[in-house]
């Protein structure tokens, strides 16, 4: 039987709707909570202007609140007259939406790690005062830990006139192991990001940017920004991952990703753990949140879930299923320092985050800023990065047109791994069977990320998308080859999984419109593009042609922001076996 009757016979044999196999039971939490021990935090220096204490109540005690307020009677003598308040005021619907949603997503009689509502803020006369408050609601045992508030740290690091194309400047688009492999992204289907929400918390950012068209005002979440000082920075991260994938500007490494913010610094006073708390609702199992923010340890600027309520924030996205990733900080911490009493040991403590260190930018080797140690679990360039925002690049006296080529520190790092992130979640749901997407959840791309990349001392891997991809089984031999540009000419390889010789055959298939379907039996693999719109390209048999498709892209305007489809079968001859590859997109920047 010829391959070409083969393909007819299985392509007319596919049914409308084909059942999905059942997703596997929920696997066990892998998360591990501890608290801060108590000496440090009563050993945290204070400045004179934190005169405000974090107090978190102890778990699984009901007896200790009453209607939202502290009611334990050894609390309140400690505190006596000094104002307490809820630390999560004003978001009771949010506290009341999340807990109802971990206990619905944990398996049947686990409970949720922490209640974010057993958090409160005292507020002190004095520093001094508060150096006395923290002291005493640490001895008690009603009080599972008591530390000053933490102050505002700073985050980690097409209109006319007609903008230039600075793609060539975002070297950290190369293949690995200098970038993270742009032109993979948006050649493998979902890669780019479709599908998949990421949430950025930081200071601020420009909404209106020329070259983030998913960033709006419509992005923002929560309270309005009140303070505009780090706007830049903020536009500086998005730009890396979801900038307009046009001709001008620069180019996202997933520009298909759903963007939204929320601030970390309203008009109420900073708080990451607080911007965790009003983000969440817009997020789902399998989305992304950004933690671009850092904090103070006792020996610099680290990861900003060195602060409990931070970490218990993270660990109630993580239980949730959000994928979080986290700055490392720019305070050339050793985050293994028998200082930071273990609390970054993986052993004693796992909020599930992706924690990312920082190069000096191309170079392997660990920026000079950037904290350290078992704890890290990817990096990116912390130095000389391109992207939207500043303006030493590009400035037309116009905020919309900024644009930069030294955004650096972990702040430049994060965005390439959260990339890296999102594209193994949008690959996977647009190629993958639902029960294999799903266990495509944060713990497994942490595991993914440690294993499959260049190797920098002190700060993990820089990962390689293609790699991760093809461990994943996202990527299992399509590739485009070139730049699908008009009037430019690119190539689309299918490479077999398996030693193909004389009587093994290839074929691919192409079209706009794309499905994710089992094969039916006894077809092996999934169907990506629809068969009832989708025309056979090319065949030819291993032994004699290569699984090579040429595209000459016609020099036309009009063809800008095509995004054509072009999926491999592959036929043993010996078995008659047919197998369905991954899908390839041939996008045409706009």
């Amino acid at each position: 039987m010829s391959l070409t009757t083969l393909l007819v016979a299985f392509f007319a044999a596919l049914p409308q709707n084909l059942p999905q196999p059942a997703a596997p039971q929920a696997p066990a939490p892998q998360w591990r909570r501890a608290v801060m021990p108590k000496p440090i935090a009563s050993a945290l220096p204070i400045a004179a202007e934190q005169t405000r204490v974090v107090v978190k109540l102890a778990e699984r005690r009901p007896e200790l609140v009453a209607g939202g307020r502290i009611a334990d009677p050894a609390i309140l003598r400690t505190i006596g007259a000094r104002p307490a308040a809820p630390f999560f005021a004003g978001r009771e619907q949010e506290l009341a939406t999340v807990r109802a949603r971990q206990r619905e997503a944990l398996p049947a009689g686990v409970e949720p790690p922490v209640d974010l509502a057993l958090y409160f803020e005292v507020l002190a006369a004095s520093a001094a005062d508060a150096r006395e408050v923290v002291l005493a609601l640490n001895a008690l045992e009603s009080v599972e830990l008591a530390y000053p508030r933490e102050l505002p740290a700073p985050p980690p690091g097409d209109i006319l006139p007609v903008t230039a194309d600075f793609t060539a400047n975002q070297g950290y688009r190369a293949p690995a192991p200098n970038g993270f492999d742009g032109a993979t992204l948006l050649a493998v289907t979902g890669a780019s990001g479709a599908g998949v929400k990421v949430l950025d918390i930081e200071w601020g950012w420009e909404l209106a940017h020329e070259d983030l068209g998913k960033l709006r005002p419509g992005s923002l979440v929560g309270p309005p920004i009140s303070n505009a000082t780090y706007n830049n920075h903020g536009t500086a991260v998005i730009g890396e991952m979801a900038a307009d994938a046009d001709i001008y500007g620069v180019t996202g490494l997933v520009p298909d990703v759903q963007v939204f913010v929320a601030t970390n610094y309203p008009a109420t006073g900073y708080s990451v753990a607080a911007a965790i708390l009003v983000g969440l609702p817009v997020l789902g199992s399998g989305d992304v949140m950004l933690l671009e923010a850092q904090t103070s340890t006792p020996l610099g600027l680290g990861p900003t879930e060195w602060l409990q309520a931070d970490f218990d924030a993270i660990v109630t996205a993580t239980t949730l299923g959000v994928i979080t990733v986290e700055a490392a900080g720019n305070g050339n911490v050793d985050l293994d320092s028998p200082v930071l009493g273990g609390l970054f040991n993986l052993a004693v403590r796992d909020s599930g985050a992706i924690i990312v260190g920082a190069t000096e930018g191309v170079s392997l080797t660990k920026a000079s800023f950037s904290c350290h140690g078992s704890r890290i679990d990817a990096n990116g360039w912390g130095r000389n990065v391109a992207s939207t925002g500043y303006g030493d690049l590009f400035n037309p006296n116009d905020v919309r047109q900024r644009y930069t080529a030294t955004f650096s520190g972990t702040s430049s790092a994060s965005p390439m791994v959260t990339a890296a992130v999102i594209a193994l979640r949008g690959g996977a749901l647009a190629q993958l069977a639902p029960a294999q997407a799903a266990a495509l959840n944060g713990f497994a791309i942490r595991a993914l990320l440690r294993a499959h990349g260049s190797p920098v001392p002190a700060i993990a891997r820089r990962p390689d998308t293609s790699a991760l991809l093809a461990a994943a089984g996202i990527a299992q031999g399509m590739a485009v080859r070139g730049e699908p540009a008009t009037g430019q000419s690119c190539f689309v390889d299918l490479v077999p999984g398996f030693p193909a010789g004389a009587g093994d055959f290839w074929a691919m298939v192409g079209g706009l419109d794309p499905v994710n379907v089992l094969m039916p039996a006894p077809y092996l693999g999934r169907v990506l593009i629809d068969p009832n719109t989708s025309v056979p390209l090319a065949f030819g048999s291993f032994a004699t042609t290569p699984g090579t498709l040429p595209v000459n892209v016609p020099a036309d305007v009009g063809l800008r922001g095509l995004r054509y489809l072009v999926q491999g079968y592959t036929l043993v001859g010996a078995t008659n076996e047919i197998r369905a590859v991954d899908c390839a997109t041939l996008f045409v920047r706009r």
